[in-house]
């Protein structure tokens, strides 16, 4: 709409300038208004995921405990597709990115996660490349750099404890 087409609108509704004026700052009150609204129940729920997904892992670590320490073989019994959807409530990345073949490091990180996840559950590296659409070998160099990256954050913890 341009200028003038504006005019002939205001001076038919018979506004003044200001009270148009008026009109737009309460409606981009009312959109920054639902937009804060909407952020912080997208901030609620996210929260929410978190924490169901973390009381997921306490959960299988003591299954594992448990398991191993009966002397038995560890049967995975968590699907890598809900590894996949955990990981991704987690880092915040859709499942179809995370299986598809995105190369940015926010990606590969979450997808590395998700093999090593999966390892720990039971899995073997040719079951979750083959679920995850790569190589076992991708799998388990995944597996490696989660491991590297892990065992330099328990450093940098230590040393900040220390």
């Amino acid at each position: 709409m341009s200028n003038e087409d504006l005019a002939r609108l205001v001076a038919r509704l018979g506004l003044t300038v200001q009270a148009l004026n008026g009109v737009v700052q309460g409606l981009s009150l009312r959109v920054r208004t639902l937009e804060a609204e909407l952020t912080g129940a997208k901030r609620r729920h996210m929260k929410r995921m978190q924490r169901e997904v973390a009381r997921r892992a306490v959960e299988r670590q003591l299954r594992r405990a448990a398991i191993t320490e009966r002397g038995e073989k560890l049967q995975p019994a968590v699907p890598i597709a809900q590894i996949v959807s955990e990981v991704s409530v987690e880092f915040g990345i859709e499942v179809t990115v995370i299986l598809g073949r995105a190369q940015v490091r926010e990606v590969t990180v979450a997808r590395q996660e998700v093999y090593m996840r999966a390892h720990e559950e039971g899995h073997s590296s040719a079951k979750i490349g083959q679920a995850m659409g790569r190589n076992h070998a991708t799998v388990l160099c995944g597996m490696k750099s989660v491991a590297m990256r892990r065992a330099i954050a328990a450093r940098r913890k230590a040393v900040a404890d220390a």
